[in-house]
């Protein structure tokens, strides 16, 4: 999706950024 800004896929979660590190677990 677009509704990340320039982050790897895996490092959003329903359109948001994730920065805490729990969306590269949480998958």
């Amino acid at each position: 999706n677009d509704d990340c800004e320039c982050v790897p896929y895996y490092q959003c979660q329903n359109g948001t950024i994730v920065d805490n590190g729990l969306g590269l677990i949480d998958i």
